[in-house]
């Protein structure tokens, strides 16, 4: 329940637990506090602590973690600092997840200067800061540009027998590359495999972004590079690339790449159209994408982040080329569609969209129609709803009592309760909805 954000609902359940003879320990209040904390909704984990108390449940660690944690992701560190001096009177110990999570916050808040004292006092605590803690603080230096006490951290890491890891030398590379020094970023990437670790595809793709945004693109070579190295390039690689070659009007290369994110089974998603939206060459990056032969599963996924990213004109043209190349059109197909179609602007070119798909020959079915119709719906385009209803009608397709019931909420949706009600009256006289409809219209009404 408190996974599906039930939490109300898991309090009852919680409250309910001793008329069944069973007493709720430790291992059942943490869950629905932590629920209780992701919704803010501080007094009632003020309360709920408290009635754990009254009813002789000790909190234990993973509680007081829970609290800690999520105090310090809402920002409020001197809360969770306050929650951490109150755990011995409870039996508790903090533990280096404790004050991680201070750590965490500490930085999150800019009191990074605090984060590094509170570090340098963990073994006088009795707890020996791990990797992770380093990696927080490292963070926090990087994100305020102290460079310096950064790599004299790293140095520490070491000496203290805690070598830093991936995530360490990713997160000074990311924010080396952020803050516009990638020659910096690049020998720290060089220091790596001296600490045992590997560069991997979040390293070079840090180190990518950081030389598109200062124009030294050659897409090609990075490319072939990040291979030689062992790595694969994903889709943040081609898409980081494809927005640096966008922004120095490198339309050909752009082109070029896209054709090789195809052969490289890593089709284009919503963001990749979106970059090249933005340049307004998204068919001529289409026409080259199509080169070589891409299977039903590749063009599904490529139609569907081209309608994610409100381009159904594209989506249409590509469909087009996908038939002429043999291949029909599935569920997939038709659902990627239909999305699109209910989120274009305008009832004309809703409409349109709509025929477009009928002119190539296909025969949308009842489901084809009803994830247009519920899109609309959601998107309180009731007038849309009527208009598609009747092409879906005049197209010979049959709707079913999901389309009706569709409809009748659309009604609903624009206040036409009246003529909601008549509707569903007549529907269930003729059979085609179930009679208990009504009553449960009579009831909520």
């Amino acid at each position: 329940m408190c996974n599906e954000g039930d939490v109300d609902e898991a309090l009852n359940v919680l409250s309910n637990l001793p008329s069944h003879g069973c007493k709720p320990d430790a291992v059942t209040y943490t869950p629905v506090l932590k629920s209780l904390c992701g919704s803010e909704r501080w007094k009632e984990v003020e309360e709920l602590f408290a009635e754990m108390s009254s009813n002789k449940c000790a909190p234990d660690e993973v509680t007081f973690n829970t609290i800690v944690t999520s105090l310090c992701q809402q920002g409020l560190v001197d809360c969770a600092i306050k929650v951490v001096d109150h755990m011995s009177e409870h039996g508790c110990v903090p533990d280096i997840v404790t004050y991680s999570s201070i750590l965490d916050g500490l930085c999150d808040v800019g009191l990074v200067d605090d984060a590094v004292e509170l570090l340098s006092r963990l073994k006088s605590y009795g707890c020996k800061p791990d990797t992770i803690a380093y990696t927080t603080v490292l963070k926090g230096l990087c994100g305020i540009e102290q460079w310096e006490h950064a790599e004299e951290l790293m140095a520490d890491m070491v000496c203290s027998d805690c070598p830093p890891d991936e995530v360490t030398f990713n997160t000074i590379i990311a924010s080396l590359c952020q803050k516009g020094l990638v020659d910096r970023a690049i020998k720290v990437v060089e220091q790596m495999s001296e600490n045992g670790c590997n560069p991997d595809i979040v390293t070079y793709n840090c180190i990518i972004d950081g030389l598109c945004n200062e124009r030294c693109i050659d897409d090609m070579e990075l490319l072939s590079n990040l291979q030689s190295y062992g790595c694969k390039p994903d889709i943040v690689t081609f898409n980081t690339l494809l927005k640096g070659l966008c922004s120095v009007d490198r339309w050909e290369d752009a082109e070029q790449l896209m054709v090789n994110m195809m052969h490289s089974n890593c089709p284009p998603d919503e963001m990749t159209f979106n970059t090249a939206g933005k340049t307004q060459v998204a068919l001529e990056l289409l026409s080259g994408m199509t080169n070589g032969t891409p299977d039903l599963i590749t063009y599904n996924t490529v139609i569907s982040n081209i309608t994610k990213a409100r381009k159904m004109e594209e989506a249409l043209d590509l469909l087009r080329v996908m038939v002429s190349n043999g291949l029909c059109p599935d569920t997939t197909t038709y659902k990627s569609l239909a999305y699109g179609i209910c989120r274009v602007d305008g009832t004309d070119r809703a409409m349109r969209m709509l025929c477009r798909v009928q002119d190539m020959g296909f025969s949308p079915d009842t489901t084809f129609y009803n994830d247009i119709l519920l899109g609309f719906c959601q998107n309180w385009r009731a007038d849309l709803v009527i208009n598609c209803f009747a092409h879906m009608v005049s197209s010979g397709c049959m709707p079913d009592e999901s389309t009706y019931i569709i409809l009748l909420e659309a009604l609903a949706y624009e206040c036409l309760l009246d003529e909601a009600k008549q509707l569903l009256v007549n529907l269930c006289s003729l059979g085609v909805l179930d009679k208990s409809l009504i009553e449960e219209e009579s009831y909520y009404s």
